[in-house]
């Protein structure tokens, strides 16, 4: 037998015959020539026919066939997406990169990273997947099978690049988008090389922004020359888009300034003057709180507020859900109108799941090394912080990059220094002395004040201001604090997620009735459940049920998946299932139990059973086969003269071990023996019993009814393998390559039929003519060097007490292989325990030195121990080597309220002691009120009462000022007023006087019965509860320090804090009362009556003589 290229028609019994032509596309792609086409609609051909290529043959026609294409020598390209997410280290000097990866493979079964990516860990499809190297170059890369894509890896960037690459694969993407995470005190610049960027410095700014921006500077440049036109251009620039800057209030300080400088209109100057000092004053506002925050973020970046903000502690939200230790949800779970899914996890081995598969055949493309240690990767961060969007338009190029300008915290400290005091030399600027020209030509000195009165107004503008954004932060921290702690948020998820107690046994199948009829199936599930879940039903692969009923009812909840078993949902309590579904054209059905039932019962009529016994127990499945009598109406026997023809299939699958599956189907009508004879492949050995092999071939013998017969062969493993397709006309091949990804497989010789199989693995079938050959080279992929331990997220919490501390380690371990791993805690520690998975561990401690046995995959390691160490002024976490790098290292030290916490030390995202730069504010506002000479305090009381102050809010302590500054003024100026409003302003000064002693009292009720507050911040500590977090570490902890005294020093120190109070405030009350009295203390209001008019004379008539 040999490829027909052409049929030549020479004796045909009619003159004209219609011929209808079934391409095979996939096998090749033909052309027909010399022959008459047809339209088929316009014959009485069967109808199946008329929707083939139609035409019409006469004795002596040749039909040539030109073959176009061959098979599928070029699948369509790759079509793949990638989204990328980078986290910037804390220190700058690295980046850990997750890239998922979907879509369509067709081409590349090998995919590989570019340097400088370092890839570390790959999961496809959610299975971890052994990191190889192949080619030349040895790139790390990893073996694909399946043609739908789900690939997500970790991998590392390694030194202080800011150039990287864009897509990190040595394959073109489709559509690339990705994020870019940045750690406090980090900023973004810009970025070059993407197509649209969003989180930039330079993408804020507009065209409006800049215009805005060159008003506000050349109107600075006019009124006050080029110097401050510099100062006020680069202090706009940098503080623009800052949160919280002044912008358009600079336009309401120039526009009056220039109205005074250049305007002689008195009514228009007085105006320009309330609108410029109003507008000063509200400068100040704005700009004040501003300072303090970049001054603040400057050096504590963590108090800044992010544009997406994740905590980083990890006593919140580490791991993302496919990285979850325990499933907390139950096995079978409603995801969304009625389709289940199943949360198994990873580490749990296949034997345990809810239903066995092992009967089912498992190709070589699935099977991996089990020997091989697939690598554990460098651990993902689990921090959000400040980001950037990134995204490519149109497909994306292997070697392009991407180039970051990123801003460090040194340089952004440096920008918040410079911004703050080009901000207050501007304002300086406007507020100083004016010098211009009317219109007239005349001075305009008139709204300029004294310089010393100046600095004092100034001065006292800034204090207050001050202390009301001292006031605000605090409102806002203490909001802060109102949010459920991240203890109650764990446990309140615990509750809610909890797996019932039942589980994995909370249903099960009591029985199951098979009704078969003549033409139908009935089944009749009894199911017993203890909780609503979903259970598996019966399957067959050769039957489908065309309508379940739940309890004489539509089943409302039921699904199927990707192995056709049908999934119901049953309420708690004993149910009824009912499955109806035709009887399938075939001669026997096997019904497979994922879940087995306890008890089964057949009505077969004339059907055979086999898998139950007689007490109607069964295995994992049951089949049901047509008696003698039923398969009489098989095929025709055809004719003896007839040679029998057949197709010999050979499925090569390169495992672990390698193995030849060979298939002999019989194309012709069965009815009589059919004897032929199958050669082997070199290197094969045939292990099924029963089957006759002389010189190296196969006697197959086939009985008349027989149609099939397979049979299995080992394959010696070789670099090549060389298929050659026999030259015979008795049989025709196909050959299938089934190769685990364990091996990386370059074919040669005659196209690929198909690349993938129906399931979408890659598994390339070729249909040889006889004579035609295949070469496939084999090379074992290796593993490439990698971390086969790695620590995903370490916590440790320490409780310090008077006389020992209790800390607590929980570490989460991702491991290749079952090993003893050393932990080194410190010295003199006493064990409470060692858990693993919830379960204690017979584990001692020696010399500090605690081995935990692990197990592969992922796990969590509970530690809990005593020290010898109590409270001191100075207080260090314990020094604990992990025996191995960690990501996500987190520290909690839960101090007791008898500590008065004063400073802490530690990594940079962790607490902050604000009261120290606030009690500096308070001692500059002090120094500014102390130069006001209005009131009996110098600058020493004022610096003692503003101490006193800090332990209530600002704005508390802001009443108290403002009654010395008004009574200062009260003395000063008498109010001259009338008797009314003299009264109503000696009423308010009264109510003034109470709440500002009001104040006092708390400042003094705080001081000797409350807690200090410290305003300590970030990270989400409080004043007794301190968290530090580090993105990576080497095996040591971080070191952290903790200066605190006791309590009652706190106490003693506002104890003679509030004597002297008492014994000042004496002096100030007198002071107070003369002031409230200048001028005297009360005015009796006069209510003056309207007097009448007196009435018009009489005109008297005089008497005339």
């Amino acid at each position: 037998m040999k490829q027909v290229s052409s049929i030549e028609l020479k004796n045909l019994p009619e003159r004209k015959e219609i011929w209808a032509f079934k391409p095979e596309n996939d096998l090749r792609l033909v052309k027909l020539e010399g022959v008459l086409f047809i339209d088929p609609r316009q014959t009485d051909i069967p109808e199946e026919w008329k929707k083939y290529t139609t035409f019409l043959v006469t004795p002596g026609t040749t039909i040539h066939f030109k073959q176009l294409k061959r098979g599928d020598p070029n699948p369509p390209p790759d079509q793949l997406r990638i989204t990328k997410t980078w986290w910037l280290d804390f220190d700058g000097k690295g980046f850990t990169v997750q890239d998922r990866i979907n879509g369509e493979i067709n081409r590349s079964w090998y995919l590989v990273v570019n340097e400088p990516q370092i890839l570390g860990r790959v999961t496809v499809n959610g299975e971890d997947r052994l990191i190889t190297s192949f080619g030349k170059a040895k790139k790390a890369g990893i073996e694909l099978r399946k043609g739908r894509l789900n690939l997500v890896s970790e991998s590392r960037i390694e030194g202080p690049l800011r150039t990287i690459p864009a897509v990190g694969w040595n394959h073109d993407f489709q559509e690339v988008t990705g994020v870019l995470n940045l750690p406090p005190g980090w900023k973004l610049f810009a970025v070059q090389g993407a197509d649209e960027v969003a989180g930039t410095w330079l993408e804020k700014w507009t065209l409006l922004d800049f215009f805005i921006v060159l008003i506000i500077s050349l109107s600075i440049l006019k009124l006050k020359g080029w110097k401050w036109f510099l100062v006020a251009l680069v202090m706009l620039g940098i503080t623009y888009h800052e949160p919280g800057s002044p912008r358009m209030v600079w336009l309401h300080v120039i526009i009056p300034l220039a109205l005074l400088s250049y305007v002689s209109i008195s009514w228009i100057r007085k105006a320009s003057t309330l609108w410029y000092w109003g507008s000063i004053i509200a400068l100040l506002v704005i700009s004040i709180p501003f300072m303090i925050g970049q001054i603040r973020t400057g050096f504590y970046p963590q108090l800044e507020h992010p544009r997406y903000h994740t905590s980083l502690s990890p006593i919140q939200k580490q791991v993302v859900n496919e990285r979850k230790i325990h499933p907390q949800t139950p096995p079978y779970r409603l995801k969304k109108k009625g389709v289940f899914s199943r949360s198994l996890s990873r580490e749990e081995p296949v034997a345990k799941r809810y239903y066995d598969k092992s009967q089912r055949e498992k190709h070589a493309v699935m099977i991996y090394d089990t020997a091989a240690m697939i690598q554990t990767g460098p651990g993902l961060p689990s921090w959000k912080w400040e980001y950037a969007s990134l995204k490519w338009n149109g497909p994306v190029r292997k070697n392009q990059t991407v180039k970051l300008w990123l801003l460090s915290p040194r340089v952004n400290l440096v920008l918040s220094v410079m911004r703050v005091v080009l901000l207050v030399l501007l304002i300086i600027g406007l507020a100083g002395k004016r010098s211009g020209k009317s219109i007239s030509g005349t001075d305009q000195n008139h709204c300029s004040i004294k310089l010393k009165e100046l600095k004092i107004l100034f001065l006292i503008v800034l204090a207050v201001c001050l202390l009301l954004s001292f006031s605000t932060l605090s409102i806002a921290r203490d909001r802060t604090y109102t949010y459920p702690q991240a203890e109650m948020l764990k446990e309140l998820q615990q509750r809610l997620l909890e797996k019932p107690d039942c589980l994995p046994k909370c249903a099960n199948i009591s029985r199951v009735l098979f009704i078969l009829n003549a033409d139908s199936i009935k089944v009749v599930v009894t199911v017993q459940a203890g909780i609503e879940t979903a259970i598996p039903l019966p399957s067959s692969d050769r039957w489908l049920p065309r309508e379940i009923l739940l309890d004489s009812k539509p089943a409302p909840g039921v699904s199927r998946d990707d192995d056709n078993v049908e999934w119901i949902l049953v309420p708690e309590g004993i149910h009824s299932v009912l499955m109806l579904g035709n009887i399938p054209e075939t001669d026997a059905i096997q019904f497979n139990f994922p879940l087995r039932p306890k008890k089964v019962r057949v009505e077969r009529g004339t059907w055979k059973v086999k898998g139950l016994n007689k007490e109607g127990n069964v295995g994992p499945s049951i089949i049901f086969s047509k008696s003698t009598r039923l398969k009489k109406k098989n095929a025709e026997k055809v004719s003896s003269e007839v040679p029998p023809f057949f197709e010999v299939d050979r499925t090569l699958s390169l495992a672990l071990d390698w193995q030849v599956k060979t298939t002999v189907k019989r194309l012709t009508p069965t009815g009589t023996s059919a004897l032929v004879s199958v050669p082997l492949l070199d290197g094969e050995s045939v292990m099924t019993s029963g089957l006759t092999v002389k010189d190296r071939k196969v006697l197959v013998n086939m009985a008349p009814a027989q149609s099939v017969v397979s049979w299995f062969s080992t394959l010696n493993k070789t670099h090549l393998i060389h298929l050659k397709a026999p030259l015979t006309s008795s049989w025709v091949e196909s050959w299938v390559l089934d190769a685990s990804p364990i091996w990386h497989c370059e074919l040669s010789g005659i196209p690929v039929i198909h690349h993938r199989n129906r399931s979408g693995y890659w598994m390339p079938q070729w249909r040889p003519w006889p004579g035609e050959t295949v070469d496939i080279r084999v090379t074992r992929l290796r593993g490439v060097p990698g971390k086969k331990l790695t620590i995903e997220g370490v916590h440790l919490e320490m409780i310090p007490g008077s006389r020992f501390s209790k800390s607590n380690l929980t570490v989460k371990v991702r491991s290749t292989k079952g090993e003893q791993h050393k932990i080194f805690l410190p010295p003199g520690s006493r064990l409470i325990f060692a858990k693993i998975n919830g379960k204690s561990q017979p584990v001692k401690l020696r010399d500090g030195r605690l081995i935990l046995p692990l197990r592969p995959g992922l796990q969590e390691c509970d530690i809990a121990w005593y020290q010898d160490t109590g409270l001191s002024t100075i207080t260090r976490s314990p020094v604990i080597n992990l025996g191995a790098e960690a990501v996500n290292a987190d520290v909690s030290i839960k101090m007791p309220k008898s500590r008065w916490i004063l400073w802490v030390t530690g990594p940079r995202f962790g607490p902050a002691v604000l009261f120290w730069s606030y009690l500096l504010v308070v001692i500059i506002a002090a120094v500014a009120l102390g130069r006001y000479s209005s009131t009996p305090l110098n600058t020493l009381q004022w610096i003692l009462l503003g101490i006193g102050l800090t332990q209530i809010s600002p704005l508390m302590a802001i009443t108290v000022v403002g009654w010395f500054i008004l009574m200062g003024v009260r003395e000063k100026n008498p109010f001259d007023e009338k008797a009314l409003l003299f009264n109503c302003a000696q009423l308010l000064i009264f109510l003034v006087t109470v709440v500002a002693l009001w104040c006092l009292y708390v400042a003094v009720r705080n001081g000797l019965l409350g807690i200090p507050d410290m305003q300590i911040s970030g990270n989400g500590s409080s004043n007794f509860l301190l968290h530090w977090t580090q993105d990576r570490i080497q095996a040591n902890m971080p070191e952290l320090l903790v200066v605190s005294l006791p309590m009652y020093v706190f106490r003693v120190l506002m104890l003679f804090w509030a004597l002297w109070l008492a014994y000042s405030l004496l002096k100030w009350l007198k002071w107070g009362w003369e002031c409230f009295g200048t001028g005297g203390f009360w005015k009796t209001v006069k209510i003056r009556r309207k007097k009448n008019p007196p009435p018009p004379p009489v005109p008297t008539l005089e008497k005339v003589d």
